[in-house]
Order: structure tokens, then sequence, then C-alpha cells
């Protein structure tokens, strides 16, 4: 029980596959990624990790992600802002941490 609950609060990483939109992403290269808090994107995260006035193609990979695994509470009020780092390899693909959330008004 102690256990489940520090996964749930993000003191463990978790694997994901998640829909990444990002636009000339080099390897070793932090971006900072939004995802909005909408209950269809639970299981598969939608993260948008482009610029202003950028558009990328989205595409499906393995994330890891060090943070909240589920926002219950936050779903439909905010978005999320991961800092996010491009992998050399697939397994996994991006690695993202440092979560914070950003209110909608």
């Amino acid at each position: 029980m102690v256990w489940e609950r520090a996964g749930q609060d993000g003191y463990f990483s978790h694997d994901k596959l998640a829909v990444i939109t990002a636009h000339d992403w080099a390897i070793g290269e932090y971006k900072s990624c939004t995802q909005e808090t909408l209950a269809e994107t639970e299981n598969e995260p939608q993260l948008n990790c482009t610029g202003l006035l950028q558009l990328g193609n989205p595409k499906t990979f393995k994330v890891r992600f060090y943070g909240v695994k589920s926002g219950a509470d936050l779903k439909g009020k905010g978005d999320f802002t991961w800092r996010c780092k491009k992998n050399e390899g697939t397994d996994p693909a991006y690695t993202c941490d440092e979560q914070k959330t950003t209110n909608r008004n």
C-alpha cells in the first residue's frame, strides 16, 4: 500500500505510450511539453512539444514519466507542463520530468 501510494505520487517512474508532437528535436535536447488533463487522454497522453508558430507531426513513442501518475482532481482544470528529453534509442524514446500544472480560467 505504501509503495502503491508512492508510485501514484510520482516517486517512481512509469512508462506509457504517448503521442508526441514535435519539430526538429535532437538527441539529448530538452523541450518544454504541455499535456492537457483530459480523461480521454489518460491512457495515451498527448504531449505538445512544439514552439510558437511551429508545426509537428504527432507520433507515438514510449515515454518514461517522473511525476504524478494520474491527476483525477485536476482533469479538465489545467494542463501539465513537462520538461522532456529525447533519448538515444527507443526504450524509452523520451524521458519527462519536472511536472507543473497550469490552471485554466
